[in-house]
Parts: C-alpha cells; sequence; structure tokens
C-alpha cells in the first residue's frame, strides 16, 4: 500500500498524453499569424506606404481562424 511518490517533473506517461490532433496547431499558428501581420499593418500605417501589407494574406488567415472557432464550437 505504500507507493513511492511520483515525481511532478517527470514527464508524463504515455497513457497520461493527450491524444494528437491535427487542430491543436491551429492556437499557437493563428497566434503567430495575428502578430504578423497586425505588425505587417501597423508598419504599413506608421511608414506611409512604405511597407505594404499583402491583401492575400488575409483570406488564409480567415479559413483558419473559422477552422479554429468550429474546432472549439464542436469540443464545447
Amino acid at each position: 500500500m505504500n507507493e513511492a511518490p511520483t515525481n511532478p517533473t517527470a514527464p508524463p506517461s504515455v497513457a497520461e498524453r493527450k491524444p494528437f490532433n491535427e487542430l491543436s496547431v491551429l492556437f499557437p499558428l493563428l497566434s503567430l499569424y495575428t502578430a504578423g501581420y497586425l505588425g505587417l499593418m501597423a508598419a504599413d500605417f506608421f511608414l506611409h506606404a512604405v511597407v505594404k501589407a499583402p491583401v492575400e494574406m488575409m483570406p488564409v488567415y480567415v479559413a483558419l481562424l473559422g477552422a479554429y472557432a468550429a474546432d472549439k464550437e464542436i469540443r464545447r
């Protein structure tokens, strides 16, 4: 009955890990995409057309954001 204390800093065992989900990578991807695109828009605004934010990136961003939001709604 005396179990050895578990190490809190040890990595989780295979049974304790959550299964990999393809959509779980959307949060970090969208975070970087959002920060990058907002940075480009800010540079475009403050540098007065020296840097142009590519408008072709927005449909890809909207599609990824829609997939992320749909995934969050389905999981809820």
